[in-house]
């Protein structure tokens, strides 16, 4: 299990309870994956 922020530090986030969630190894992975991220920006412009 690994915390998840769901307001990325660099972005703003704090360590608060309301700003982390927790996720299993491999669906945190996944939330980090660079195609998903790179779809969800597309999905945002059109």
């Amino acid at each position: 299990m690994e915390k998840h922020h769901i307001e990325h530090k660099a972005r703003g986030g704090n360590n608060t309870d309301k700003n982390l969630e927790v996720l299993h190894l491999h669906c945190h992975d996944k939330r980090h994956d660079p195609r998903k991220l790179l779809q969800a920006k597309a999905a945002v412009l059109n």
